[in-house]
Formats: C-alpha cells, structure tokens, sequence
C-alpha cells in the first residue's frame, strides 16, 4: 500500500539514510517478549493526525483499551484529536502540540511546543509508543520519548528507531485494517467486527442536538446533509454540480430539509450554493459551528452527502447512511467503514492512478449529477417506503 506519494517519500528516505549511516545501535537488533506477554502500564501513541485520521483510529484505540484494560493511554495529538477523542473514553490523557510537518510550518512557535510537548510526555516513562502511520517523522518524534518499546511500520524508514518493526502487508488495503494488523502483530486479540469506528454522544451534546431540532423544526421530515467542501481541491466535486443535485433531490421530495455543514475557509462554496437553493425556496439551514457541534449535528441527518473528508467518518462513526464523492484517493484505503447504508462514488482506477499529481481533477470531474442522485434518491425512496425499518 503507497502510504505517501513519491516525492515526500523521495525526500524521506534522504533523511532517513543519513541518520541510519549515524546509528551505531539500532533497536530491533534485539530478541524481545510478545508485548501482549509482558506487563503493560503505560501506553502513548503519536496521534499526529486530522479528522478522518481520527475517526480511523478509534478501532486501534478501543482494541487497546481491551486488551490492556488497567493501562493507561496518552495521546501525543493535534487539538482535532482531542475535541473528537475528549469523551469517548478511548485514551486518559492528551498531550496536545501542532506539528510542523503536518501543517508545513516549522516557525519557532511550533517547534518549541513540539519540544515543550516531549519534555511534558517524558514526565511518565512509558512501556509501549505507538505510530500507526509509519510515517517517518512521527517515527522520529517517538525516538525521543522514553519509551521501554517502539512500534510501527517501515513504510518510509526509521526501523532502526524502533524496537518492534512491523512489516506492511499488501493485501491489507484499508488504514484501518491495517492498524488493526499493527496490534495483531504484537500480540492483541483482533476481532472482524472490530473494525467498525464507533462515536457516542455525551448527555450536554444529546440537549445540543435536540435543542437544535426543536429550533428548526426538524422532526417530521427528512434531513439531508451536505458538506460540500474538502480540505483539497483534489477532493471537492464542483459546486455547480452539488446545486443541480440538490435542486433535483429537492424537487423529488417535497418533505426534504437540507443542512449546509460549513468547514474552514468553505464560506464562499456554501453562501453559493445556499443562495442557488433559496432563490428556488429550498429549505436550507447552514450550519458553521465548532467542531464539537459540528461532529453532534451529523446526528441529525437521514442521509449525508460529502466529497472524500472528515464528514463522512464522522458520519460512519454514527451510522449515518452516507453517500460520498471520492477524487483523487483510491476509496479501498480511505473509505468510511459504517455499518448501515453507505455508497462510495468513485471513478478511481489504475489508468487515473497513474496521473495523479497535484492538478488532476479529471477522476472528479467525470463523476455525473446522475451518478449521486441515484445513490442518494435510492435510499430515500428506502426510508419513504411505509415497510421501511430503521
């Protein structure tokens, strides 16, 4: 599985092979126990991570939290990680920096909180780090926390850092089955239905949401989200497209409220389309919340419609019924795991592979306002259907 493209890897490995030339000792030069057979108190994870990242690593947290029931798990993360994470009772501490790589920003103000967050994670010595991604900069940030082993995979390097490299299996596709194979291998007892990403609402967030209902006056109808933004070109289907869809969705169903889900930087995609709904008296409510709201106000959606994003893990966390647009990532790794209906739409396959760089937006352009409608119109028609059993 290509776990990075070509050129960050390219420059990865650069950094990589100088300091392997300078290690003298690596880790895994030694025989180990099973981690699963040894006593275990402390656990951290490097949770270098964003919103889908997230949701996808909630499985690997709970699959933890079971086998390890009386350690105690922290999570070396950005902020999104824990506003999601805060209340699941998946991890008892968060040591939260912002990480230069992740955001391109290496200012000093960054840095110095990524060192201030080490020196604040090294007040605790652990027993086992943990890296899901493989990603060598997390691999190296790991190298500095005090920590008896280290684990991860040897996608882009630093298996000298490590003390317990895990080798990448290709017929694994998905993140999170992947991680799940993580844990397998050093030692935890993995169940099929542990794959499922599973969030729960806190009693304050279940009164938000209801009060939020009552306020529009949601019950009775059917609610359709929409997050028609993404954090990448690459991943956002045409506005255009998404007011045809809804207009003809819209005029199929006269019992149809539509919520607008507003992310960073998305104003003017969402003040386009909800002005092209209303000019035609489409019901529509935006939404541009906090995140934390945010995450709570999926819940009120009968179905949600995204591009390739964090809403739509949301969403499967919840079991949402989702239909989601996928560009330029192959859905077989990314895709929202959710247990009720979900559609993937997607025209990824190796001829666009091939072309994939920074500008391609040809796998998200030839994917039709038909091609949506149907997968969405289909379940809706599901839920009009007197027999229909939710």
């Amino acid at each position: 599985m290509s776990k990075f493209d070509s050129e960050k890897l390219q420059k990865l490995k650069r950094i990589d092979n100088l300091l392997k030339s300078l290690c003298f000792f690596p880790l895994n030069k030694k025989n180990r126990p099973l981690i699963i057979d040894e006593p275990i108190a402390e656990i951290v994870i490097i949770a270098i991570m964003m919103i889908g990242d997230t949701i996808m690593s909630i499985p690997s947290l709970a699959v933890l939290k079971r086998n390890f029931p009386h350690a105690r798990i922290t999570l070396i993360c950005e902020p999104v990680v824990k506003v999601i994470l805060d209340d699941q009772n998946l991890a008892d501490n968060f040591i939260v920096v912002n990480s230069p790589w992740l955001h391109n920003n290496y200012s000093v103000k960054n840095i110095r909180q990524l060192i201030n967050g080490i020196k604040k994670a090294n007040k605790t010595r652990y027993d086992i780090a943990i890296d899901f991604r493989g990603d060598w900069r997390n691999i190296f940030l790991m190298n500095f926390i005090r920590a008896k082993r280290k684990v991860s995979f040897d996608y882009s390097g630093g298996e000298y850092m490590l003390t317990d490299v895990i080798s990448e299996k290709p017929a694994i596709l998905h993140y999170i089955d992947q991680w799940l194979y993580l844990l397998k291998s050093i030692g935890c007892t993995v169940y099929d239905d542990d794959k499922y990403p599973s969030l729960k609402l806190t009693v304050q967030a279940e009164q938000f949401l209801n009060d939020f209902k009552t306020r529009h006056s949601l019950q009775n109808t059917f609610v359709l989200g929409v997050h028609p933004g993404a954090s990448l070109t690459t991943r956002k289907w045409d506005e255009k497209k998404y007011i045809e869809l809804l207009l003809k969705l819209s005029k199929k169903n006269q019992n149809l409220k539509i919520l607008l889900f507003e992310g960073p930087n998305e104003s003017l995609t969402i003040l386009k389309i909800k002005n092209a709904l209303m000019s035609e008296r489409v019901d529509t409510i935006v939404v541009n919340e906090s995140l934390k709201n945010y995450i709570t106000l999926i819940n009120c959606c009968n179905l949600l419609i995204c591009n390739d994003s964090g809403a739509g893990h949301i969403a499967g966390a919840f079991g949402i019924p989702s239909v989601i647009i996928f560009g330029k990532s192959d859905p077989e790794t990314v895709k929202p795991y959710n247990r009720n209906y979900i559609r993937i739409i997607s025209h990824f396959n190796d001829n666009i592979k091939k072309m994939q760089d920074a500008g391609n937006r040809e796998y998200l352009e030839s994917i039709t306002v038909n091609e949506v409608y149907k997968a969405a119109s289909n379940f809706i028609d599901t839920v009009n259907n007197p027999h229909y059993i939710k």
